[in-house]
């Protein structure tokens, strides 16, 4: 006689554990694939820092300084996790789980889309993770069939031991955890392989300047006081990203497009800034969220291009007051155009 057993709620909260593991493994493998844009945890946790309030983000910041986006990130993991496994144990009776996997599948592809520059075809690692999720919450909740017979009658147990349902779902979870984790490591991975330009910004060669930055003045640097170096080294300067993941973007790809309140439209590619003369500044750059006596400020010798120049041959309208700089991911911040007008014309 068989006999029908279901999943103990353990079984089946460990069976959504191991469903969001293959959905979010999945999603990032395909999306090492698909491009950057297509990355829906980087989407997702970037829509929760739009819409955090200023003064949490001013709370994250000072609290974590420069691990604020991996806390975020481990944040949104653990409450994806949490949702799939409390979910999971009505599965077998209102479908709760799937429903609660599709809810966050349908998030994600709304927080990729919702990202400057996104293609549809961004959304396709998130349906295939999904797709991916619901699939093997469904095979871990299944129930159970086993025969239940006697030895006199000649039954199963004649033959020898029958295999225990729990211990076999139990090692499928396991089987479908370990899945899940090897696609996310190795998604992260292959990822950073097709897409870093690590490699560009290592073998780049800076512009020679015609006026190198004046020295610092030795004063600065008090004697008999241990203080950091005035200048700060390159891995030591302080770094809070506005995103997740920071933008990768090679030099055949980038380009400055300048429009709006100008005479005419301009778009310079990387190698046209050669035709401008470089500067050399030594500069500071403060946090704003740094607070009095923070480690979030950092002096270091700069090299770039004078934005006057770069605006020049644009025509900059009289009546423009501000330069809006917008980035490859969305990111904005403005200028005020009176810096530079009294060179442009």
């Amino acid at each position: 006689m068989d006999t029908l057993t279901q999943p103990t709620v353990a079984a089946r909260m460990a069976a959504g554990l191991a469903a969001a593991a293959i959905s979010l493994g999945v999603t990032q493998l395909a999306a090492a694939v698909v491009g950057p844009a297509s990355d829906a945890r980087n989407a997702v946790g970037s829509a929760v820092v739009n819409l955090t309030p200023g003064p949490v983000k001013e709370w994250a910041i000072q609290t974590f300084g420069t691990s604020d986006k991996t806390f975020l990130t481990i944040n949104v993991l653990v409450v994806i996790c949490a949702l799939a496994a409390i979910s999971a144990i009505w599965e077998r009776s209102r479908r709760l789980g799937t429903l609660t996997l599709l809810a966050a599948g349908i998030a994600g592809c709304v927080a990729v889309l919702v990202q400057t520059g996104a293609r549809p075809l961004d959304v396709i690692p998130t349906v295939l993770g999904t797709a991916a999720g619901v699939a093997t919450l469904r095979v871990l909740t299944r129930q159970s069939s086993v025969f239940a017979g006697t030895a006199e009658s000649g039954g199963p147990e004649s033959l020898g031991a029958q295999p225990d349902p729990s211990r076999r779902r139990s090692l499928q979870t396991l089987g479908f955890l370990g899945i899940g984790a090897a696609t996310g490591v190795g998604g992260l991975l292959l990822g950073r392989r097709l897409h870093s330009v690590s490699g560009e910004r290592e073998s780049l060669a800076l512009p020679a300047v015609p006026q190198p930055a004046p020295p610092i003045p030795p004063e600065v640097q008090p004697k008999g006081v241990a203080l950091p170096s005035f200048i700060t080294p390159n891995a030591d300067f302080y770094r809070i990203d506005t995103a997740l993941t920071a933008p990768q973007v090679s030099r055949t790809d980038w380009m400055l497009r300048i429009h709006g309140m100008v005479d005419r439209e301009i778009t310079y590619g990387f190698e046209d800034l050669k035709r401008f003369p470089p500067l050399e500044k030594a500069v500071t750059l403060m946090c704003v969220s740094n607070p009095v006596g923070g480690d979030l400020i950092s002096t270091a010798i700069w090299t770039g291009y004078r934005m006057r120049d770069l605006l020049k041959d644009a025509g900059v309208h009289t009546d423009a007051d501000m330069v809006l700089s917008t980035s490859v991911d969305g990111f904005t911040i403005g200028t005020p155009a009176s810096l530079s007008r009294s060179r442009i014309r």
